[in-house]
């Protein structure tokens, strides 16, 4: 006769007890956040997000807008599902760009943009200028001009424009 002891553990019963979701300011660089809390399991819980990094504090970082599916497991492989969203604002961009030419040696032109996207009120730098609410620029000479556009969260987006003499 051969006798066994078998040693069965009870089901797992995961709870996830809270999900704090920190919304991404920005489109770029990405600022979301999401934090799980959970309970109840068998031996320590690991967290997942996406069936990617896992980690055994619950925390992820650097989240761009997006769904995401949080798992929660023990280590007897029992788990709970969880679906999240993460949200963030459209990516910024400048809209109506309007650029004069300079007609000759010594002519000055003139620069104007309209930002799109992110979080409206949107201010305007030329060239590293103190940001203002004005998106036209007028009389400049011949150059490289860096336009950089921030939203209502401090979102920036740039681009160049270049200015040259015919």
């Amino acid at each position: 006769t051969i006798t066994s002891i078998v040693s069965i553990s009870p089901a797992s019963n995961i709870q996830i007890n809270t999900i704090t979701i920190n919304h991404s300011s920005c489109f770029n660089p990405a600022t979301g956040s999401i934090q799980v809390n959970a309970s109840g399991a068998n031996g320590p819980l690991s967290y997942s997000l996406n069936g990617t990094s896992s980690n055994l504090n619950g925390s992820f970082a650097g989240l761009s807008g997006g769904s995401y599916l949080i798992r929660v497991a023990d280590i007897n492989g029992c788990y709970k599902d969880s679906m999240v969203i993460v949200n963030a604002p459209q990516s910024m961009y400048f809209s109506n760009p309007f650029v004069t030419i300079l007609n000759c040696n010594g002519g000055l032109g003139n620069i104007s943009m309209t930002g799109e996207g992110g979080v409206p009120p949107y201010s305007y730098s030329i060239n590293g200028s103190q940001f203002s609410s004005n998106s036209s620029w007028i009389n400049l000479p011949s150059n490289t001009y860096t336009i950089l556009l921030q939203d209502a969260n401090g979102c920036l987006h740039d681009t160049v424009v270049s200015m040259i003499q015919p």
